[in-house]
């Protein structure tokens, strides 16, 4: 019943869920209800720069993060080859720890893709479709079709090896600005020599 705020829900798992000053007030009950979307760069890339491991790790945190604050719906999909937005875990389908097997061997940074494939773009129009389809269907956990109380939350976890320009700020520009919805990349850094590599959040 309580509202949280999702522009703090990246620095509560960064402090590895110390930082809990995530819930908002309010003065009556909140019909607000949560969709968090979590898409994975599924490319070579991924696997060439080391980041892989890294990557399942942060999905791993990341979803642990969700289902503890027990958000509402969460669905993973995995993008970067020529299938382009692969789900994982549909919005629609309840989240438990027995989802986490699937998930991770459904992540192996084996796909390949071209410059003319623009998978960044590709996944950015296939979320707007998904959050569409999300909003109005609703779903499980009880959220309305329609409601105008629904947050949606997307999560991108990638290497930051970006190669599209054209259109691809303004495509973002145009998801951002639909309403509940709330965008956040997060970029993984390979692992240094001796360690472990970082994610990175904007």
């Amino acid at each position: 019943g309580k509202r949280i705020s999702m522009r703090k829900v990246i620095a509560y798992i960064a402090s590895h869920f110390r930082k809990d000053k995530i819930w908002l007030r309010r003065s009556r009950p909140d019909k607000r209800r949560y969709q968090v979307l979590l898409a994975v760069d599924d490319s070579r890339s991924m696997a060439e720069c080391g980041c892989g491991g890294v990557a399942l790790e942060a999905t791993t945190l990341l979803c642990k993060a969700m289902s503890r604050l027990e958000v509402g719906q969460i669905g993973v999909l995995k993008f970067g080859g020529h299938a382009g937005a692969v789900p994982l875990h549909p919005l629609g389908t309840p989240f438990s720890d027995a989802a986490g097997p699937g998930i991770m061997a459904g992540l192996r940074f084996d796909q390949d893709n071209t410059i003319a494939d623009q998978p960044m773009l590709r996944l950015v129009e296939a979320l707007d479709h998904m959050l569409d389809v999300a909003r109005h269907s609703g779903g499980a956990g009880g959220i309305g079709a329609g409601t105008q109380d629904l947050a949606q939350l997307v999560l991108v976890v990638a290497d930051g090896r970006l190669h599209e320009k054209e259109g691809l700020r303004a495509r973002v520009r145009e998801l951002a600005a639909k309403r509940g919805v709330c965008l956040a990349f997060i970029a993984i850094d390979p692992p240094a020599a001796g360690g472990g590599g970082a994610a990175a959040g904007s």
